[in-house]
């Protein structure tokens, strides 16, 4: 069985909002937080809550519904990618986009599946079937973060869907 590599794509999707079920929206912070919160019409226009999604192409030309891409946001003129820590952490991190990746797996790698329109699931190239999901803080139920989260095959999909919408 050939192993996974990937090469960038010509095709991205910019300036995007990237938000939860519950209306909550992802930002990237000066400090490189990424946070999740509400924000009023004003406040969305601010670049930090902005993303872009590059897209990958698979080298071994194998077709599939999970599409490879790296979420980033720009900042002070840099990308700064969304990337797995560890199995239950997100964190974002500097990097220029990686032009090939030759390997199966990379931090700022997901596999984006379509759900419905503008509705997605990101897959954890590293961390099978672990996924970008919205969850709440535990001592404020109002403000959200972003983790990875284990489903099962078997398990509903809703806290794993999250909303990609133009700005």
């Amino acid at each position: 069985m050939e192993e996974d590599a990937f090469r960038i794509s010509n095709c991205n999707l910019s300036n995007c909002w990237i938000q939860s079920k519950e209306q909550k929206f992802l930002i990237l912070r000066d400090s490189g937080s990424l946070d999740v919160q509400d924000l009023n019409l004003e406040e969305r226009q601010q670049s930090e809550c902005r993303f872009n999604i590059q897209y990958y192409l698979n080298t071994n030309r194998e077709t599939t519904r999970k599409r490879p891409v790296i979420l980033y946001a720009l900042k002070n003129d840099q990308k700064v990618a969304v990337c797995c820590h560890d199995e239950q952490k997100i964190c974002s991190q500097a990097m220029d986009l990686p032009k090939n990746i030759d390997e199966a797996n990379h931090k700022a790698l997901f596999y984006r599946t379509k759900v419905s329109t503008n509705l997605y699931m990101f897959e954890s190239s590293v961390y099978r079937s672990c996924f970008l999901a919205f969850e709440p803080l535990e001592k404020d139920s109002c403000f959200y973060k972003l983790v990875l989260r284990h489903k099962l095959e078997d398990e509903p999909d809703e806290p794993c869907q999250v909303i990609v919408s133009q700005v």
